[in-house]
């Protein structure tokens, strides 16, 4: 029956030196899922599913080298198509997205003693250089455009919108203010950026 039970479940019986990428992956996702919010769970096992497994799926973790890091990113910077459809390979923002999913399972497997390196941290690997696109801002003209049109917007529409415009607030962001975040006594809103 013990037996049984350790072949069979999520953390099989496998000695560190023999489990592969792939068995891995299964009890990584296993732990993370109780510590990511649902959207970054479904990103890292998109991730893990059509990016990692087919890369390395049959390695066996002991055998992970920096190496095998560096060779996904480039990977990702010259051979990988965007999603969107449009030309060119994938920015380089995403690729350190992408890369993070691969650093976090070999820093895991290193806290679980399956490699004996955390060769996810090391500042050996390089990332293709970041473009800085020049970002463009609403005149004056237009902020008053918008503010008007939003006068006859319902009160949350508004309270949003103004929110982005005056403090340059993502999405994301405003969306997951919550009371303690705003500074009523000196009217500021302290917003953790990620």
């Amino acid at each position: 029956f013990e037996q049984e039970i350790a072949e069979e479940g999520p953390f099989r019986n496998i000695r560190p030196d023999k489990i592969t990428f792939a068995s891995f992956c299964t009890q990584y996702l296993e732990i993370k899922k109780t510590t990511l919010s649902p959207n970054t769970y479904n990103f890292y096992s998109k991730v893990i599913e059509e990016e990692l497994l087919p890369m390395f799926a049959s390695i066996k973790m002991k055998d992970l080298r920096t190496y095998h890091i560096q060779q996904f990113i480039q990977y990702l910077a010259t051979e990988k198509k965007r999603n969107d459809g449009h030309e060119g390979g994938i920015a380089a923002s995403t690729i350190k997205r992408y890369t993070t999913v691969l650093r976090s399972i070999v820093t895991m497997a290193y806290k679980l003693e399956y490699i004996e390196d955390d060769i996810g941290r090391s500042r050996r690997i390089e990332f293709p250089k970041e473009e800085t696109k020049e970002v463009e801002v609403f005149t004056l003209e237009e902020v008053g455009e918008i503010l008007k049109a939003l006068e006859s917007e319902p009160w949350h529409i508004r309270a949003m919108i103004e929110v982005a415009l005056f403090t340059g607030c993502r999405r994301g962001e405003i969306v997951g203010l919550k009371w303690a975040d705003i500074d009523f006594e000196n009217q500021r809103l302290s917003v953790k950026r990620s």
